[in-house]
């Protein structure tokens, strides 16, 4: 049972799709968490799986964090502090084997005769699980990007297109 458990998470994670834009998931499924510090003031991290790219789970968190600030009609923002990173896991399956097995009789006496040959040698793999960290605060500021200051309406409709969300 374990092993078949083994493997099927395996399977799991070495097929799909990169994170979504949604709220944090179950396990390995990621998404972004938000929390306000202080009134308009928000950390969002976005946490994507393995198929996940660097730049799309910074987008993410952009996005998410420009959500924010349209739901407070803020129509700018200020990224006060950003980070990316990468977790790091491996993966290890089991190997399996099988066995054959030829029993045979002659009289009083019984042969049994087994060959086991490896089905599969298991699996070693890294897998890289990219972190996207933004704290930004409602700005009502004029957008300068050499500022950190960005327009929230720009920048979600503009991620919003690159990834085809409605």
């Amino acid at each position: 049972m374990k092993k078949a458990a083994c493997v099927l998470i395996g399977v799991c994670l070495l097929s799909g799709c990169a994170t979504p834009y949604k709220p944090n998931g179950f396990a390995f499924n990621g998404g972004f968490d938000s929390l306000e510090l202080e009134p308009n003031y928000f950390r969002v991290v976005f946490k994507g799986n393995e198929k996940t790219s660097r730049e799309r789970a910074n987008d993410f968190a952009l996005l998410r964090v420009s959500d924010l600030m349209l739901e407070r009609n803020c129509s700018s923002f200020a990224v006060v502090k950003s980070s990316n990173d990468i977790k790091k896991s491996a993966l290890v399956l089991p190997a399996t084997q099988t066995a054959n097995s030829t029993i045979t009789s002659y009289g009083n006496t019984t042969f049994a005769q087994t060959n086991t040959t490896p089905s599969n040698i298991g699996f070693i793999g890294s897998l890289e699980f990219p972190r996207s960290t933004i704290e930004a605060r409602c700005s009502n500021e004029t957008p300068d990007i050499d500022r950190g200051i960005y327009d929230s309406k720009f920048i979600n409709n503009s991620l919003r297109s690159k990834y085809k969300i409605n």
